[in-house]
């Protein structure tokens, strides 16, 4: 410090400071009995922390992994890193009180702190224990259960309502997030609350990730509404933006343009978009005959463009 220009003895303190990490190292006693590992204090700690990064752990592990996490979390519960640490654990090895455990610690962490990714951890808790019941639901039905394809139907709605409420807490604790827009969005369109669905797209379809399958549910929307034009806009817009016109989702636009198309031409007699509606349906015939009613609405479309040039 007192002469930092002095070149030959700031040498002399790094190679100082090197010896001195070899030392405290143990490194200079590699091929002696313990070498530089008799460092390592705690064996069994060193092994957990091993088996913390391991993809794959047995549930001899996710046990030990649990008891450490659980010690940690009882000596200072108010701790952010000790709760998240203890609810990974728990979600790890999944067991029915585990998961319900894991629920109450991330609620209780939520209302002390209020940090909304434990409420939003808490949230998917919930939802994945009610999205089990529902498969398991759909499983039997599909297998000939009488009683469960009677109670899937409602089993699936209250999921459905279950999911958007979730979403409508997230969209209020990220409002410049377009992810939970989307699906929020996207479950008000499943539920036919297309009012509710359309702001929503709206804003959705600014973010790029989003925007294909946004505009396509926003034009539907505004054809379940009645409001073709913006329909048709919309749909055309969705389809420019769309990679591959030419897959499921591509086919699903087009089918829906052809649509809107159609009805536009029914209800006001007009000519162009019965011939675009036509030009749509056939090439959705000719990609794949048997997608949905596709030969009918073909069909009708012909039926419609002859009508209209008639009169």
């Amino acid at each position: 410090r007192i002469d930092p220009s002095d070149g030959k003895l700031a040498a002399e303190v790094r190679n100082m400071s090197a010896q001195a990490t070899m030392s405290s190292g143990g490194f200079e006693e590699t091929g002696e009995q313990g070498g530089f590992r008799k460092n390592i204090r705690d064996a069994d700690k060193q092994s957990l922390l091993e088996a913390e990064d391991s993809i794959s752990k047995t549930d001899e592990t996710k046990d030990k992994l649990i008891a450490v996490a659980q010690a940690d979390y009882k000596s200072r519960p108010d701790d952010i890193p000790a709760t998240k640490t203890l609810i990974k654990r728990l979600l790890e090895r999944g067991r029915d009180d585990d998961e319900k455990l894991a629920y109450r610690l991330a609620m209780k962490a939520f209302e002390t702190n209020g940090q909304f990714t434990f409420r939003q951890q808490a949230g998917e808790i919930k939802l994945r224990r009610n999205r089990r019941q529902v498969v398991d639901l759909r499983q039997k039905a599909e297998a000939g259960h009488a009683r469960a394809s009677e109670l899937l139907p409602e089993a699936e709605r209250q999921f459905l309502r279950l999911e958007i409420e979730e979403y409508k807490l997230r969209v209020e604790a990220y409002p410049t997030d377009s992810g939970p827009k989307y699906e929020l969005g996207r479950r008000y369109y499943a539920t036919g609350e297309y009012n509710l669905a359309i702001p929503l797209l709206q804003k959705s379809q600014a973010d790029n990730k989003y925007k294909a399958r946004s505009l396509a549910m926003l034009g539907e929307s505004f054809g379940k509404i009645g409001l073709t034009d913006p329909a048709i806009d919309t749909l055309r817009q969705a389809l420019e933006s769309h990679n591959d016109p030419n897959n499921e989702l591509g086919l699903s636009l087009r089918y829906s343009l052809m649509d809107a198309l159609l009805k536009k031409a029914e209800a006001e007699s007009e000519l162009g978009a019965a011939v675009d509606g036509e030009k749509l349906a056939s090439g959705i015939a000719m990609q794949q005959f048997d997608y949905r009613d596709i030969q009918q609405r073909y069909s009708d479309a012909k039926a419609l463009v002859t009508r209209l040039k008639g009169s």
